[in-house]
């Protein structure tokens, strides 16, 4: 990698948050077992578009809000204290909140914390990871093999022709203390993220505009071991490549910014938007313009780009693309 943006990280409580910081996360790889990869199209890079339009959406276990810009909450919360984390910071500096379970703070062992769900606010689009964010506050007593938090993804089956009853599809995921365990040198105060491959028939269901009760989430908080929730994250595959912490992720990512410097070079009157446009198979408009996606923060990206090649942020006059969109029905996963 030659370049290193700026650290952003997504709030969905309001506007856009502006640049805090260097070095934007370039560790991130997405496998490509778990992608629907359309081919690139451009000049020089490698860059294969991973399906959907960068969704980033989080839904917090501190505060049940549901506002304009972010209309997913959970319908239920119980358990554990909210607090501030000093040593998590959003990009205008401001600290996050989080909630603590243990039973000093409020929390019994195997009660639910977090359940409900309301779709609709994926407002059409589909899933394809459920990213948990926490931390631990120690070593604790339990080994990294017990099981901390357990999630259940359910959804009611009402089209099936001729049942009589809904049909009840369940997956149950089981997160391990060792998965929240922080790296070496790093502090336990750090979120760390558990990503979660959601089942197609849960991402259909969670996605449908007509029924939006039908899919849900309850997780129970296990016992035994402190720890904090932060949120948990609806992505797409293009929102995992730009969002991902995860260092294992980083040649997914690195031959995203190939792709930008490589077309940037060669079409320097390209404007931020139209690039952001072929990376998402998108004109503009519909699902990939919505607050919740990644949209901004690519802009920034190629923005970023642009001035360490020495150009100004943004064109002067956009250059039209040609790049072409993907077929039908390839742009929503």
């Amino acid at each position: 990698m030659t370049t290193m943006l700026k650290t952003i990280n997504f709030c969905c409580f309001g506007s856009l948050c502006r640049f805090y910081g260097l070095a934007l996360l370039w560790a991130m790889l997405l496998l490509p077992s778990i992608l629907s990869a359309q081919p690139a199209v451009g000049t020089s890079a490698t860059w294969r578009r991973p399906s959907g339009c960068g969704l980033d959406l989080e839904v917090y276990f501190f505060d049940s809000v549901k506002s304009a810009d972010c209309p997913l909450r959970f319908a239920k919360l119980d358990g554990g204290i909210a607090r501030i984390n000093p040593w998590e910071r959003s990009n205008n500096g401001a600290m996050l909140q989080e909630r603590i379970y243990s039973e000093r703070d409020s929390a019994v062992a195997g009660m639910v914390i977090a359940e409900g769900f309301d779709g609709g606010g994926l407002q059409g689009r589909v899933p394809d990871f459920l990213v948990v964010r926490g931390h631990l506050f120690g070593m604790g007593p339990l080994p990294d093999s017990a099981v901390l938090l357990q999630i259940r993804l359910y959804s009611k089956d009402t089209h099936r022709e001729g049942a009589k009853e809904a049909e009840a599809t369940d997956t149950l995921v089981r997160i391990r203390k060792g998965e929240f365990q922080p790296l070496a040198g790093d502090r336990y105060d750090r979120y760390q993220e558990y990503v979660i491959v959601l089942p197609a028939w849960w991402s259909r269901a969670a996605a449908s505009l007509q029924q939006r009760d039908h899919a849900g989430i309850t997780l129970r908080w296990m016992g035994g071991e402190r720890m904090a929730l932060r949120s948990m994250v609806f992505r797409d595959s293009l929102g995992q490549v730009v969002r991902s912490q995860a260092p294992a992720w980083r040649s997914w990512r690195e031959e995203l910014v190939s792709w930008m410097e490589s077309e940037v070079r060669a079409r320097p009157k390209v404007a931020a938007a139209v690039m952001v446009q072929e990376i998402m198979g998108s004109r503009g408009g519909g699902l990939c313009d919505r607050w919740t996606t990644a949209r901004w923060l690519l802009e920034w990206m190629v923005k970023d780009v642009r001035q360490l090649q020495g150009l100004p942020m943004e064109a002067e006059v956009e250059e039209e693309t040609t790049w072409p969109l993907l077929p039908k029905g390839k742009a929503g996963r």
